[in-house]
């Protein structure tokens, strides 16, 4: 039942006798739009009086209209199409590899200053100079994408929602998506993927998802049970694995992925990150400034001090001499090589923007979020990546 100004279609066809007034269905007058019910009682009133053959007059006038109309269009396309020619007007805006409203949640580096960021809608850009240039690469998904790896310049693996998992063997000049990942009937979502080094490519995410490849990320094995638990991020060490996720939880296995038990944490917040520097020494983050060191491989977790940390931490990186989380508002901490004393600092000027992932770069750390940037631990001082936006003739 279609509608005009609110009111039924067969408020204006019952005062040509076609309907009776039971037929009619229930109407609910609009606010602002009674003008139809009085038309309709006009209509009504006029055909009382005189007759209904000036109401079927006017009706065949607008049938024969309604008919004639669409040829009237498609004649005006057919000639548009084959006598007019778009000219060239202005330029063409081409959007910025990474701009302000951009969310970028992984990023991924290779040797060669290759480095490339995932995030909102499948977006992917890609660097081959430390970060200095960018380009957008194309992907075959709108799926938002949560994580990337690297084996080399040209291989390289990316991970996100729904439990997509795409692949690329030119350096992310063409993505194809990988079929027959292991999924359930509604969770899927994988948050991270590592590649530790044997080769393999690890995924952690929704329903305790544990996946891995040994093909370079064409095939896709589930190495845990499902289980009522988000697993956000994955490290490993030789055929020590740890995967880190809600309430405090740290599984590991040390026969690659063929058995897991679970580690004490004496915590309950959600870890979102963890990495091992070696086979003993390890640092997990996670909510309400929780940082937890351990010093013989994850047999014993202790929560580190450090004074007024009551932000959200989601990353953490080491870069050979020292240790970086980094959270929500800008928030970062620091530590040297035994993670035992930490400092806090906020980046500059940027108080308001969280990082889910940090990469050393350089003598630099690249930091992924609501907002691309460098950040020097030593000068304390921050560089919003910012592309500019590209104007190019039309023709």
């Amino acid at each position: 039942m279609q509608r005009f100004w609110g009111a039924p279609v067969r408020l204006w066809t019952r005062a040509a006798g076609s309907q009776r007034t039971s037929d009619w269905p229930r109407y609910t007058p609009i606010p602002g739009h009674r003008r139809s019910l009085r038309n309709a009682d006009y209509m009504s009133d006029r055909t009382s009086k005189f007759g209904n053959r000036a109401v079927h007059g006017r009706f065949s006038s607008i049938g024969v209209l309604a008919a004639v109309a669409p040829w009237i269009v498609i004649t005006s396309l057919i000639y548009i199409a084959l006598f007019t020619h778009p000219g060239t007007v202005g330029d063409v805006v081409v959007a910025p590899p990474i701009s302000r409203i951009d969310n970028f949640y992984g990023v991924a580096t290779a040797s060669d200053g290759y480095v490339w960021l995932a995030g909102n809608a499948g977006k992917i850009v890609r660097s081959t100079d430390g970060g200095r240039h960018w380009i957008i690469q194309p992907t075959p998904t709108r799926a938002n994408l949560q994580a990337l790896a690297a084996w080399n310049p040209s291989d390289v693996v990316a991970v996100g929602d729904q439990g997509t998992v795409m692949l690329t063997r030119d350096g992310g000049d063409t993505w194809t998506d990988v079929p027959s990942v292991p999924k359930n009937k509604e969770f899927n979502k994988l948050l991270s993927v590592r590649i530790l080094p044997d080769g393999a490519a690890w995924a952690v995410g929704e329903d305790g998802a544990v996946l891995k490849s040994t093909d370079r990320g064409t095939s896709w094995k589930r190495m845990r049970a499902p289980q009522d638990v988000t697993l956000h991020d994955i490290a490993g060490v030789g055929s020590q694995i740890w995967a880190v996720g809600e309430f405090g939880k740290i599984v590991t296995s040390s026969d690659e992925g063929a058995t897991w038990s679970e580690e004490s944490t004496g915590v309950d917040s959600t870890l979102n990150a963890v990495q091992f520097r070696d086979a003993l020494h390890g640092v997990a983050v996670g909510l309400e400034g929780t940082i937890l060191t351990t010093y013989d491989g994850g047999a014993h977790w202790g929560k580190a001090s450090l004074q007024s940390m009551d932000e959200h931490l989601f990353a953490v990186s080491w870069n050979g001499q020292r240790w970086l989380v980094a959270g929500a508002n800008g928030v970062i901490a620091t530590a040297g090589a035994d993670a035992s004393r930490w400092g806090q600092a906020s980046l500059p000027q940027a108080n308001t923007h969280w990082h889910t992932s940090v990469v050393p770069l350089g003598s630099n750390w690249l930091l992924v979020g609501s907002s691309v940037g460098f950040y020097s631990s030593v000068t304390n001082k921050w560089e919003r990546v910012i592309s500019s936006t590209r104007r190019h003739p039309r023709g």
